[in-house]
């Protein structure tokens, strides 16, 4: 490539200086619109070099991308780091108000006064961890989501002993739909005799034995 880019660069400075020699001596020196001039290099050649410029620039940038994907990943393990440094940071100072309570107490307990839950509460309160910016703004956006009403759905005794939707029509259809659209069998007909007695009718009109 570096030799590619020398004759690059020695071939356009020499046009360059020719096209001033030529301007100066009033020679024109622009090529006719339909005249074609044969290549010093081949085609063949010259697709070896694009296929290299090519390969070159991907080479580029795969290097860039993987360069920024390192800096983020070092960055974010940094800011996991900060944030596991400050829960600690919290934890420990939770735990010794918690033990700082623990003491008074003890204290006030040898005086006769009773334990005073309010100042357990409020160090409790302040450690909760609230809402993060993002959860804010989906919520400021989208709302809260989930059912309005949970106890719109809920049966009561009023809705239990409602039957004002029944209807035995109803389930008779919906057993038929069930069965395959075979009702119930209808009785006052003449049934069918089984199979032993249709071949014994059989026999008794041959004039066979019983």
């Amino acid at each position: 490539m570096a030799r590619e880019l020398a004759f690059y660069e020695a071939s356009l400075a020499a046009v360059k200086e020719g096209r001033e020699r030529l301007k100066a001596q009033g020679i024109s020196w622009k090529r006719p619109e339909d005249f074609f001039c044969e290549m010093i290099k081949s085609d063949t050649h010259m697709n070896r070099v694009k296929e290299r410029l090519i390969f070159e620039q991907k080479k580029m940038e795969a290097f860039e991308q993987r360069k920024e994907r390192q800096t983020q990943k070092k960055f974010s393990k940094a800011k996991a780091n900060e944030l596991q440094k400050e829960r600690a940071a919290s934890k420990k100072e939770t735990l010794a108000a918690v033990k700082k309570w623990r003491d008074d107490n003890q204290e006030r307990r040898k005086g006769g006064v009773g334990d005073d839950d309010g100042d357990l509460d409020r160090i409790l309160s302040d450690q909760k961890p609230g809402k993060s910016r993002k959860r804010k703004a989906l919520d400021r956006k989208y709302g809260f989501g989930g059912p309005k009403n949970k106890k719109a759905t809920r049966n009561d005794q009023k809705s239990l002993n409602d039957m004002s939707g029944f209807s035995p029509r109803g389930m008779k259809a919906d057993a038929r739909r069930m069965s395959g659209g075979r009702g119930p069998k209808r009785s006052g007909g003449p049934s069918r005799p089984g199979k032993a007695a249709r071949a014994q009718k059989r026999q008794h009109n041959r004039g066979g034995p019983m």
